[in-house]
């Protein structure tokens, strides 16, 4: 997991940024890609808006501490909370992490692997 730092640039200060440019920019429409870590320990088996929140980790909170700050900013502003994203250059996330380890030969422990979600 990255610092907490970075945690807190990437997802608070960033969204706080973007809040000012969109109150500046009164034409200006945002999606902003969330995550359903979010959540935090999910207990249900299909996500919505009201899906409790419980006990998400730093990354989960940063998140939505971000969604809170762009929805009191404007209403033109949606938050989607995307599961993992893959892609060239990812690094930074569980699903690519597993995958080092499978490649390395590591060991990988799998949680609540009944569960349909695993944040």
């Amino acid at each position: 997991m990255p610092p907490v730092g970075d945690m807190v640039r990437d997802n608070v200060f960033s969204a706080q940024r973007l809040a000012d440019l969109v109150s500046a920019l009164p034409n200006m429409r945002v999606v902003h890609l969330s995550s359903s870590s979010v959540h935090g320990r999910i207990e249900v088996d299909r996500l919505t808006a009201e899906t409790p929140i419980i006990y998400p980790d730093l990354y989960g909170e940063t998140k939505h501490l971000a969604e809170q700050i762009l929805a009191a900013s404007t209403e033109a502003v949606v938050s989607l909370r995307l599961p993992a994203i893959i892609g060239q250059g990812a690094t930074r996330n569980w699903t690519v992490s597993v995958l080092a380890k499978l490649r390395a030969g590591e060991t990988v422990r799998i949680f609540n692997a009944d569960a349909p979600f695993n944040n």
